[in-house]
Order: structure tokens, then C-alpha cells, then sequence
């Protein structure tokens, strides 16, 4: 290689690093901000959040888990976009202001892109490629693209909804604060509800909440169950695996497992902890193939016996033996 292609190659090389590690250090201030962000809103204005969440509660949702799921898809957009403290600022405009002078140029212009950010809904494409360790998802109306960074894979589910509000980092996007995850949705009909709502010419920004609201609800591609205490079941497994930070996978799982079962043997239920924790053990030793927790644990968590645990997990074993991967 002559001296001058290598000077060319040297210069080229180090070009690239020089950026890489621009990027690197320009996405390292950006999360330091946003979890700043999220300190400063969560903390000193707690309160505040509460209050506007009590204006915007919707009385037709009466179960809790839909609740707190409303509640939760709530804040980012309260954050961003109410002006809720004094001189009609946002809780964002205020930390943005008391930390501007210390941010790069870089970091101060991004920042200021993420409070116009409107909401909406992403479609889960890929999970782990085309990039390693990004989600590639598409908002489902304009079929953008971006990729957002994960750290546990099973945390998505291809084919699943996300609704939130994506922000851009130095070279890929994450979401504002948390997103709300929908497994088994009919992406048409989200498509559709978010053309209603943008249609009415004051955009999804300022009719977020009734959006998400309707979203939880109405648009629900539901689950028909033959008996109440049937979805009483799913829900109260659905609770314990999430308090317990199981994968999303297996909680869907374990919920289309107990659907089957209950169309073909449409059991009748004295009790509902029972059947529930049966499920959990069934979906640990069938499903995941790693047991967290025993029968006897188990017994003690969901407030039941080991006894009919056993005896549940039995029946539920000679239905779903071919059921389970």
C-alpha cells in the first residue's frame, strides 16, 4: 500500500471512530437527561402527576389493572405536555430551562425536539435484527420506522402494539419515559381509531387521553370467555406473573393455554386462586422448563393449597400435553 492510501486510510478510520465516539458520548448525555427527567418529574411533582391523572379519570374503566395500565400511559404525556405549574409551564419546559446551560449544543437541540412529539402506535416487527440488540417497530398509521434498544428480548413479541411516544438519540430512538404493550390486537383497528382522532384537525396530542382510553377498551381485539370466573383466572395469574417480572411471552402464553383449555373442558370453578396458581406452575414446567417457584411457594403465594394445585395441574396436563412448546 502506497504512503498516501495509507495516509488516506488512517484519516478515513479515524474519521470513523471520531464519530462513533461522538455518538457514544452524545447518547450517554441524552440518557443521563432523560432519566434526569424522569427523577426530577417523578419526584419533586408526584403530587402534580396525581392530580391531573384524577382530572382525566375515565369512569368506564372499572377494572384496576386497566387502571393503573391508563394511569401509566398517562404520565409521559402529562410531563410533556401539561402545563401544570406556575407561569403555564410543562413539568419537561421546567427541567429543560434549570438544565440547559449544562448541556452540549448537540444534546440541547435533541432535547428540545422531544416535547413536540405526539403519541401514537407501533407495530413489533423484528426483535434482534436486522441490528443486534434493537427492536425494529413501525408506527402503524405512517409506517415509520425506528429501532429502539432493548435489554431482554422476551420483553417483545413480534406482531405486538406499543403505544407511547418515541423520541430521537444520537443514532436510534427509545420512548419517552415507558410504553404500553398490546399482544394480540387487531392492527387495523388501531390504525383506524388513530385516522379518527387525527381527522378532527386538533391532532392526537391534545385528545391522548381519551384516545388511550378507548384504546384499552373498546378497541380490544377481546377474549370471550364462556364463564366470569373463567377471565377472573387470567387476570389473577396475569397479576402474580407480572409482580414476579415474568417475560411477556409467557404470561401470553400461559393466558392462550388457559383459553384452550377453558373452550374444551369449559371447567366450573368453586375457587380461582387454585386454578390460577396451577397455571403459573404448568406455564414454569411446560413453558419457560425452569421452575421459580414450587407448589408448596406457590401455595403460599396465591393463598390455596399445595394439594389442589396438584390435582389442577394434573387436569391441566392431560389437556395441554400437546399444547405447550
Amino acid at each position: 500500500m502506497s504512503l498516501r492510501k495509507r495516509k488516506k486510510y488512517k484519516n478515513c478510520h479515524g474519521r470513523s471512530n471520531d464519530n462513533a465516539i461522538r455518538v457514544d458520548a452524545l447518547n450517554a448525555e441524552l440518557y443521563r437527561l432523560h432519566q434526569g427527567l424522569i427523577s426530577f418529574a417523578t419526584n419533586k411533582y408526584a403530587n402534580t402527576i396525581n392530580q391531573q391523572i384524577k382530572l382525566l379519570e375515565k369512569p368506564f374503566l372499572k377494572d384496576e389493572e386497566t387502571k393503573d395500565i391508563f394511569q401509566t400511559g398517562l404520565t409521559p404525556w402529562i410531563v410533556a405536555h401539561v402545563p401544570c405549574l406556575e407561569n403555564h409551564q410543562t413539568i419537561f419546559q421546567s427541567y429543560y430551562r434549570k438544565n440547559k446551560s449544562k448541556m452540549s449544543p448537540s444534546a440541547r437541540n435533541m432535547l428540545a425536539k422531544w416535547s413536540n412529539i405526539s403519541p401514537s402506535v407501533y407495530e413489533v416487527v423484528s426483535i434482534d435484527r436486522p441490528m443486534k440488540h434493537f427492536v425494529l417497530i413501525k408506527d402503524v398509521m405512517t409506517e415509520n420506522a425506528f429501532y429502539i434498544p432493548f435489554q431482554n428480548a422476551n420483553e417483545f413479541m413480534e406482531g405486538s402494539l406499543l403505544i407511547g411516544v418515541v423520541i430521537p438519540f444520537a443514532n436510534h430512538h427509545n420512548f419517552f419515559f415507558t410504553m404500553i404493550k398490546l399482544f394480540h390486537r387487531d392492527t387495523a383497528a388501531y390504525r383506524d381509531l388513530l385516522q379518527e382522532y387525527t381527522k378532527r384537525g386538533y391532532g392526537l396530542t391534545k385528545q391522548f387521553p381519551e384516545f388511550l382510553a378507548r384504546a384499552l377498551t373498546n378497541m380490544l381485539d377481546e377474549v370471550h370467555w364462556k364463564k366470569p370466573e373463567h377471565e377472573e383466572v387470567a387476570r389473577l395469574f396475569v397479576e402474580h406473573m407480572v409482580n414476579r417480572n415474568m417475560d411477556d411471552k409467557l404470561i401470553v402464553d400461559g393466558i392462550s393455554l388457559w383459553q384452550t383449555y377453558c373452550r374444551t373442558k369449559n371447567p366450573p370453578l368453586k375457587k380461582i386462586a387454585p386454578y390460577a396458581a396451577a397455571l403459573d406452575y404448568y406455564v414454569q414446567k411446560n413453558v419457560a422448563e425452569k421452575i421459580s417457584l414450587n407448589q408448596v411457594q406457590l401455595a403460599k403465594e396465591y393463598g390455596t393449597s399445595p394439594a389442589m394445585i396438584s390435582t389442577i395441574f394434573r387436569r391441566l396436563s392431560g389437556e395441554l400435553a400437546d399444547k405447550a412448546e
